[in-house]
Formats: structure tokens, sequence, C-alpha cells
């Protein structure tokens, strides 16, 4: 889980996409061997950078990634994330350096979450192509993670947490083959199970 309120300092992420212009590869090995250098060259020029990628297809079929960040600057980012992808893509295309690129600030974490149920935990259609993974992780130390918090619970209290947990992710008793459950307050948590 990643640590509410962002990374050093509590910067937010933010959200950046990458679309290829009307002519693209249909080897997803170039598709990734691209993302793979335009990350590399943004960690080249804030050391701080990292990711979370996921891989997407536009309606023509075309591959697109969407991506939340951390470590770059909030200001005046557009232009050289813009000219980065397009000189990877290697385009030439004009209408490419202009509309291949968004980025945009994220104001609360409430819009992190929204981003993320959106586009991160969306199912994919490939097209018939393969694909790969669909999504990444770039510079996992870079990724300001929350602190992981671990209990010995009694067999009763394992019971107790997993009727918790169902609730709380609105399943039906028996419906669902497992079970992870990301929680915002732990110590919440731990008062009801331990409590």
């Amino acid at each position: 889980k990643v640590r509410r309120g962002g990374g050093r300092g509590g910067e937010m992420p933010q959200f950046v996409t990458l679309t290829y212009p009307a002519d693209w590869s249909r080897d997803y090995e170039v598709w990734k061997n691209d993302l793979r250098k335009f990350l590399q060259r943004l960690q080249y020029r804030f050391p701080a950078f990292a990711a979370f990628w996921k891989l997407e297809f536009q309606k023509r079929g075309a591959p697109h990634f969407h991506m939340l960040v951390w470590g770059l600057p909030h200001y005046g980012m557009k232009d050289l994330i813009a000219e980065l992808w397009y000189q990877v893509v290697g385009s030439g295309d004009e209408k490419h350096l202009r509309a291949g690129t968004q980025i945009a600030n994220i104001k609360s974490w409430r819009g992190v979450m929204a981003y993320a149920s959106k586009y991160l935990g969306k199912s994919q259609e490939n097209y018939g192509l393969p694909v790969g993974r669909f999504w990444g992780i770039f510079n996992r130390a870079g990724i300001p993670w929350s602190d992981k918090v671990v209990y010995l619970l009694t067999q009763g209290q394992v019971v107790m947490a997993m009727r918790y947990m169902r609730r709380y992710a609105n399943l039906r008793s028996r419906d669902y083959s497992s079970l992870s459950i990301y929680i915002n307050s732990p110590p919440d948590w731990e008062r009801a199970l331990l409590g």
C-alpha cells in the first residue's frame, strides 16, 4: 500500500498518460522498451522519480500507458514529458508531440484513489495481441510505501477479522476466492480486532 499523503514532504503523485501516434508498432516488446527508455530518461533528470504504470488500449487499438508518478516537479513538466516521449517513440509527427502526452497534478488523496480505481484496476482487452505484463513498478525504492503492520491473531480473532473485511469490501459470506483488503486506518482495525 502506498502511504496516504504522498511521498517525501507529503507531495501527492501526478497522473501521466503516454499515447502512441497514428502509426505504431504491433510488437509489445517495442512498447515496453519505449516505456523503459522514457522512464530511465526521466530518472536520469530526476533521480527520485518512481512510477506505477498500466498498459491499456485505445478504441483504435493503439497501446497507451497510464501512470502514477512521484519525484517530479509539480509545475512545468508538460513540455519535457511530451518531448521525451516524442523522442523515444520517434514518430516525427508534430501532432503527436503536441497531443501524445498528458500530465496532471493530483489535488487530494481521493483523486489518487479515483485514478487508481479507474485506470489501474481496469480489466483489459488486448485485441488479440500478445502484451506481456499489463502493469509494473519503476524504481520501487522511490515509491512512498506505507508501513506494514503484522499481528498474531487467535483463531477467533481471524474469524472476526474476516467478517469485518468482508463487510468492509461489501462481499457476501462466501462470494470471494481470495481476500486482500488495504485499509486506510490500521489503528481503527487494531482497536476493533484486538481491543
